[in-house]
């Protein structure tokens, strides 16, 4: 496993991807097909989330907008994480965005995710 670095606390987003995969193929709606068992499911959306990423997968095309789904969630759990949910307004002040400038996402394959802030 060299080729995903490990760290105290990571999970790798590719472990999580097949994960929420099998559970929306598993358990997710199907509507291509009446005759399908899944054909009555309501599941088309799973929201991962831990401290150092998430991620949206969903099936069929209800979900129009997802990024908006992202941000309001992250902006929750920065809340939750600060412990400044019960607080109205969120003084900005007392916050610091702290991350590194770049990720290994493979390091046998030599991909990178370099995060810019301001783009």
């Amino acid at each position: 496993m060299e080729e995903y670095p490990v760290q105290a606390g990571t999970v790798h987003a590719h472990k999580v991807v097949e994960m929420l995969d099998w559970l929306l193929r598993t358990f997710g709606r199907d509507r291509s097909n009446p005759n399908s068992k899944n054909f009555g499911y309501r599941l088309q959306r799973i929201h991962f989330q831990c401290l150092t990423y998430q991620m949206v997968v969903s099936s069929g095309n209800d979900w129009s907008n997802l990024a908006a789904g992202l941000a309001a969630s992250s902006r929750l759990a920065g809340r939750m994480a600060c412990n400044l949910v019960n607080q109205a307004r969120l003084e900005t002040d007392m916050l610091e965005v702290r991350t590194a400038p770049s990720f290994i996402l493979d390091k046998k394959l030599g991909k990178m995710y370099n995060f810019h802030a301001h783009k």
